[in-house]
């Protein structure tokens, strides 16, 4: 598996770049994302992990596929630690940049969570991995 860093992920170029890693989940992993604001770059991060959490919620009504719901899974799980640097590096920025303390107290608020919402997600991730494994 390869590691990319996407600059920009919010924008035209890095919203098709994060496609691209979706179409490619076992080939592409995000090592590191960018964004002209880090809450963008979070919320990017959130979307695609409810989207994932969808996407496998979907495939339990039948549980045919088994291994493609673990490996959603999995990609969740990865999500959410790519979340984490993400938000550990956004406040590390806020505290160096920021001036204004009542924007970092707003701002820090905001980037925790939507690093909660992944964390959730990836909660969802491994109550669906133990149904999975226990009915498999």
């Amino acid at each position: 598996m390869k590691g990319v860093a996407i600059l920009g992920a919010t924008g035209s170029i890095g919203r098709s770049a994060l496609a691209v890693l979706d179409q490619h989940p076992g080939a592409f992993r995000a090592v590191a994302l960018t964004a002209h604001r880090s809450g963008d770059a979070l919320a990017e991060l959130v979307r695609r992990c409810a989207e994932r959490v969808q996407s496998a919620v979907g495939l339990m009504a039948s549980m045919a596929d088994a291994p493609a719901i673990l490996r959603i899974c999995r990609e969740i799980d990865k999500l959410e630690t790519d979340a984490d640097k993400v938000m550990r590096g956004a406040i590390s920025q806020l505290f160096r940049t920021e001036s204004d303390v009542r924007q970092v107290i707003k701002l820090k608020a905001v980037y925790e969570a939507l690093e909660s919402a992944t964390d959730k997600c990836q909660d969802v991730a491994n109550v669906i991995e133990s149904v999975v494994l226990e009915n498999s």
